[in-house]
């Protein structure tokens, strides 16, 4: 069988587009919404260079980003690899340098401990940061807020 994980979910979103796809607390993403959302994210990770066998490192609190980021990786045939969030600088450093990690998408709440990374991986490409616990602080500089995709 020849099928890919990122094919399946877009055709159960093309079948049931207005059903839910997740549910986080109070809120609900149809597989329509997760889809575009998805779809978002790998059109901007394509449009840094990054492909089939790159790796996109989520560095994320359970949360529907974090299954967005997943789709999206697998959408341009890149590999998602979880970095462990309670992980110290030089341990996420290490993942994400043995990982050559070309994406890295972060929780906002982690951006002082993955400044030092993002300044010290020159193959990374794209760097996004994901604030969705209501803050209104704009991403740090090298990054791209998730939401602006």
């Amino acid at each position: 069988m020849d099928e890919h994980f990122a094919t399946t979910w877009e055709a159960i979103a093309d079948a049931y587009p207005g059903d839910p796809a997740i549910i986080y607390g109070t809120r609900v993403w149809t597989w329509r919404e997760f889809d575009d959302r998805a779809s978002r994210l790998a059109a901007a990770m394509a449009a840094a260079g990054v492909g089939a066998g790159d790796t996109v490192a989520i560095d994320l609190y359970n949360c529907s980003q974090y299954l967005e980021t997943f789709y999206a990786a697998l959408k341009i045939r890149a590999v998602p690899a979880n970095v462990n969030y309670r992980y110290l600088d030089d341990e996420m450093l290490h993942l994400l340098e043995q990982a050559e990690a070309r994406v890295l998408v972060h929780h906002a709440s982690f951006a002082g401990r993955v400044a030092p990374a993002i300044a010290a991986l020159p193959g990374l490409r794209l760097a996004v940061e994901v604030d969705n616990l209501g803050g209104t602080r704009p991403p740090d500089a090298g990054t791209v807020g998730y939401e602006q995709l």
